[in-house]
């Protein structure tokens, strides 16, 4: 159950993180305080906006996954490629030093995030037994709130916008790296820990 839900906790740590405390200060840092509003718009929306068609289109996908592909699964293979994306982007994000570079950035993390989240997401009534389907949702509404403050607490912790560039640029590292650690090490205990059925498997069990 725990092994199922623990990515859930990754993936609302690196959300917060990233929402409430790093692209406000990224964004400040580019373009100061006077078009600060402006320039956060500029970044999050077109995000947004993929994030829209990114998340029914990947869970369509993973539905949809035969052949060699689905040969560990129809949703591990995207909740693994589609995390390995997403640290790309955030390392891209880091090391963004305009908003036309951040907002691009944010776009790969959201496509990519999406691309883990959606098949993730349907793990829950693949494998879990349907008398058992509310406590692992109880158990994922714990994990979402405790990966949520975990962010915003070490984000608030590392990242300073009234610090000095060098320093605070060390402190926004330092954070991505945290995330990019919790994401990877989160993914790989639900990729080796579930036991997914893979496309054959199921057909012949229907």
């Amino acid at each position: 159950m725990l092994a199922i839900s623990i990515f859930w906790l990754a993936l609302n740590f690196h959300w917060a993180a990233l929402g409430i405390i790093i692209l406000p200060s990224q964004v400040f840092k580019i373009v100061g305080d006077l078009n600060k509003g402006e320039a956060l718009a500029f970044v999050l929306v077109p995000g947004a906006f993929v994030s829209l068609f990114a998340n029914p289109l990947f869970g369509l996908l993973s539905d949809r996954t035969r052949g060699r592909l689905a040969s560990w699964g129809r949703r591990r293979p995207y909740i693994f490629f589609g995390t390995l994306i997403n640290i790309g982007g955030l390392i891209w994000m880091a090391a963004s030093r305009d908003t036309v570079s951040l907002a691009a950035a944010y776009i790969l993390v959201q496509f990519s995030s999406n691309a883990a989240t959606a098949p993730f997401h349907a793990l829950l009534p693949d494998i879990v037994p349907a008398e058992q389907r509310g406590l692992a949702s109880g158990v994922m509404g714990l994990l979402a709130i405790a990966g949520s403050i975990g962010g915003v607490i070490v984000a608030g912790l590392f990242i300073d916008a009234s610090k000095p560039l060098p320093t605070y640029v060390q402190g926004l590292w330092l954070t991505y790296g945290i995330i990019i650690a919790v994401l990877l090490a989160l993914m790989l205990i639900t990729i080796f820990s579930v036991k997914e059925r893979n496309s054959l498997s199921a057909q012949s069990a229907a």
